[in-house]
């Protein structure tokens, strides 16, 4: 025992130099990769529509077809504007209908981490796109839409909403800070992606979260538009935006504009898309009066206005991409209200 335990202090720290070393030159290898790979997907996948200048950087703008009012479509937390790639060109066919990239997502520059609301409603004026709008929202886009008409309510006509919350659920999880364990999580899909490690693992191997929604764009989208959002999901720029604007702090202003929408939107034509609750197995009666309060605040979104009424869609989370047609056809309602308003 004495002689072995006066060998090892020797050994060991040669060991250790040499798994630091590989460790290091790992890293190295993966972190290179990911330079050369988001070079090739960036050639691979050129901007679909045009980057327009709004202070300093650019954001990336795609929009289709022509009439009036124009659809204005804001995606979710973590989605370039490929998350339209089913609906965009449907609407098009009945009027114009854009979607965007918010900053440093998908082919926008980084920028300023600020308030996205006043950020879109640069690049729609300096784009010359023109209200009235029918703004169109997903998941955490949705409560961007509904502050947009609160900060604006003289350019928009009406709205779509899918996937979303109630106006005093958002102040209370702006207030109560309760994104804590995303924030954990972006930040090492941050660290990781950076290094390159997110491509050189095994998609197998990656957060259950993460490959199930790699699993759902394949399923869903076309192979090239699955293909472009993976493609951003291993890109450090991506990923970067989707943990700054989890982390950002929010600013006096908009809890205000959560906050005050609750007061209503008045007759403006409104459509909410509510997704499928999901029970465990063993449905217990935790999760059915979860439901049912889900349910009544679905019911006063849609009484946020005299216009309003709720569709209750058989689909999870990704409404545009699981039940595009659904998105469609309540666009297309909104549209005609707004058009007989005009």
């Amino acid at each position: 025992m004495s002689t072995r335990a006066g060998r090892l202090p020797r050994r060991l720290p040669g060991a250790s130099l040499v798994l630091i070393g590989c460790l290091v030159a790992v890293v190295a290898l993966a972190a290179g990769y990911q330079a050369i790979a988001t070079a090739r997907e960036r050639a691979r996948f050129p901007p679909p529509g045009k980057l327009v200048d709004i202070g300093g950087y650019q954001l990336h703008l795609r929009c289709a077809g022509n009439g009036s009012p124009a659809v204005i479509l804001e995606s979710g937390f973590g989605m370039s504007s490929n998350a339209w790639a089913l609906i965009q060109p449907e609407v098009a066919k009945f009027t114009r209908a854009c979607s965007y990239d918010r900053t440093g997502y998908g082919w926008s520059d980084p920028g300023p981490s600020t308030d996205p609301v006043p950020v879109l409603h640069t690049l729609l004026r300096n784009a010359d796109i023109s209200g009235p709008f029918v703004m169109v929202g997903h998941s955490y886009g949705s409560g961007l839409v509904r502050r947009y008409v609160y900060r604006f309510p003289d350019e928009v006509g009406g709205m779509v909403l899918a996937s979303t919350s109630y106006p005093d659920q958002e102040v209370r999880r702006i207030a109560a800070d309760e994104n804590r364990g995303e924030r954990l999580f972006l930040a090492i899909y941050d660290w990781s992606t950076r290094a390159g490690l997110t491509r050189i693992v095994p998609e197998r191997f990656l957060p259950t979260m993460l490959r199930a929604y790699l699993g759902l764009l394949r399923k869903y989208l076309s192979e090239a538009a699955a293909e472009s959002e993976i493609a951003f999901l291993h890109q450090a720029r991506h990923v970067q935006s989707m943990r700054a604007e989890s982390a950002r702090p929010s600013l006096p202003e908009e809890m205000e504009d959560a906050s005050a929408c609750s007061r209503g939107f008045g007759n403006m034509p409104l459509v909410v898309l509510t997704e499928k609750w999901v029970y465990s197995p063993a449905r217990t009666e935790r999760e059915i009066r979860q439901a049912q309060r889900e349910e009544q605040r679905q019911l006063r979104l849609a009484a946020l206005s005299s216009r309003g009424r709720k569709i209750d869609v058989d689909s999870g989370h990704l409404i545009p991409l699981e039940r595009p047609t659904v998105v469609i056809d309540a666009i297309r309602e909104v549209v005609a209200a707004a058009r007989e308003a005009q």
